[in-house]
């Protein structure tokens, strides 16, 4: 009788250590995720499950650490084995995503001046090198986008912040290390882990994952896993993404070509398609020029599945893009971009989702961040920050409200963010190229800023008043002083 009750004390210890080392993620027979939790410690923390390590889904982490800490065991699920690089070169951390990540405590000023191509303003000509400055001084003046307008702090210091061009890749590898510093080493992404079901048991959900895998016990299940989102298809609505026409060629040449203006953006329309140009910063800090040949479907199969399938037969990249500049008489600047290019890196088409389709951002204790409810086209330069703002404002509402409340903090969610996102959707139809959009999509800026309210000052941030409170707690002259001329871009 000793013996056996011996030999079951030993199974127990031994199958609690083996379940203590598991990470929350289990197969068909393993534990909960939350057991390596102390029971003597307190209330146990609060699981998160985030799908999709995407800016989203990483600035999502961060701010619920910074509003948290011990009080939430967070865990990331991304389908992909790494960062999938593969569409596009570049992104823009813009003035909003810089604001939010120093309001969470993450001041990546020194990285992104580093590694950064700054980008003082734009530079508009046709396909000859001809100036079109009345685009440029709509684009510049009128719209503001790239560099947001410059706020003050109420003391009479005016900060600007300038926007940074990064590379994609450069730029995912420094949000993962300041999610490290955020979660003081521990990795809580889950590779390789795409999403299959989720099924609910009282307050709580499951997550099944097509490699077998489950995790239970979800308190709050953040879908933050893009515009073709499986989170909102499985717990929300299975509206498509639509493509309204925009297709994109990539392109990268070493070093700094001289076809382009130095720090600016350059976009260059020609009759077919319009090119735009910019540089970007490798590790070691030798420049880059990325170039994208923009153009609208002409004719190409309408729907999302073929025009899908159109796409992904492109795969001599190289060969298309010739094609595309050759329509061209003449040695024109997007023949040039062309001829010098080593790498032709992507072709494929955009898409877009209007946030007025999803009627409920969140449902019991599940919500939507980022892409997942308002994909846009990149011509306002804000998708990466307007994905950190979600972050960020769900997170503070969370804590507002509180896990047992949480539907009321999804309304407050959905109530706070909709005009922002609206008005910048808006923008970026107004910024579109030429041929994708039809012309009664666009409105007056006047118009767009009537009705949403104007969201170009810096101070519409929902992260700046937090920010500036976190510089003054730093450096408490820093309410007095302009510290920031070293930033300015204007």
């Amino acid at each position: 009788m000793k013996k056996n009750k011996w030999l079951s004390f030993m199974l127990s210890f031994l199958t609690i250590i083996i379940f203590a080392l598991l990470p929350g993620v289990r197969g068909m027979e393993a534990p909960l995720a939350s057991l390596e939790y102390d029971a003597q410690a307190g209330e146990k923390p609060k699981n998160i499950a985030i799908i999709g390590a995407g800016v989203a889904g990483i600035v999502q982490a961060i701010a619920f650490l910074e509003k948290f800490g011990d009080e939430v065991d967070i865990h990331m699920f991304e389908k992909d084995d790494g960062f999938n690089l593969s569409k596009g070169v570049e992104l823009i951390a813009g003035p909003a995503f810089q604001i939010v990540m120093q309001a969470l405590g993450q001041d990546m000023t020194p990285e992104l001046q580093q590694y950064g191509y700054l980008t003082l303003a734009h530079k508009v000509v046709d396909n000859r090198g001809n100036p079109l400055l009345a685009v440029e001084e709509i684009i510049q003046n009128s719209q503001g986008m790239y560099a947001g307008i410059a706020s003050g702090s109420g003391s009479g210091a005016t900060h600007k912040i300038p926007p940074y061009w990064v590379n994609r890749g450069v730029f995912m590898k420094l949000l993962q290390d300041r999610l490290l510093l955020a979660t003081q080493g521990k990795d809580i992404i889950h590779w390789g882990h795409q999403l299959d079901r989720v099924t609910s048991e009282q307050t709580k959900k499951t997550l099944h994952f097509k490699n077998g895998q489950i995790f239970e016990n979800v308190d709050l299940l953040v879908g933050a896993d893009g515009i073709r989102s499986k989170v909102r298809a499985l717990l929300f609505d299975d509206h498509k993404a639509a493509h309204v026409g925009a297709n994109i060629i990539y392109g990268t040449i070493p070093g700094q070509t001289k076809i382009i203006t130095e720090n600016k953006f350059n976009i260059i329309c020609s009759q077919y398609f319009t090119t735009v140009s910019c540089c970007y910063k490798n590790f070691d800090e030798t420049l880059t020029t990325w170039w994208a040949i923009v153009y609208p479907d002409e004719g190409k199969p309408g729907n999302q599945e073929e025009v899908r399938a159109f796409w992904e037969s492109q795969a001599n990249v190289r060969a298309l893009a010739h094609a595309l500049v050759n329509k061209e008489d003449g040695d024109t600047y997007s023949k040039q971009l062309v001829d010098q290019t080593t790498e032709f890196k992507y072709a494929g088409f955009f898409l877009e989702r209007d946030p007025l389709t999803l009627q409920r951002w969140g449902i019991d204790n599940a919500v939507l961040i980022g892409d997942a409810i308002h994909g846009i086209q990149p011509w306002a330069g804000v998708g990466a920050s307007l994905a950190a703002e979600d972050g960020y404002v769900l997170a503070v509402l969370v804590k507002q409200y509180g896990f047992d409340q949480l539907p009321l903090a999804f309304e407050a969610f959905q109530r706070d963010r909709t005009n922002r996102i609206l008005y910048f959707r808006q923008l970026t139809r107004n910024n579109t190229p030429q041929g994708i959009l039809p012309a009664d999509l666009r409105r007056p800026i006047e118009d767009v800023v009537r009705e949403y309210g104007d969201q170009r000052p810096l101070a519409a941030c929902p992260a700046w008043q937090e920010m500036l409170d976190k510089r003054i707690a730093k450096d408490p002259q820093a309410s007095e002083q302009s510290e920031e001329k070293d930033l300015t871009n204007q």
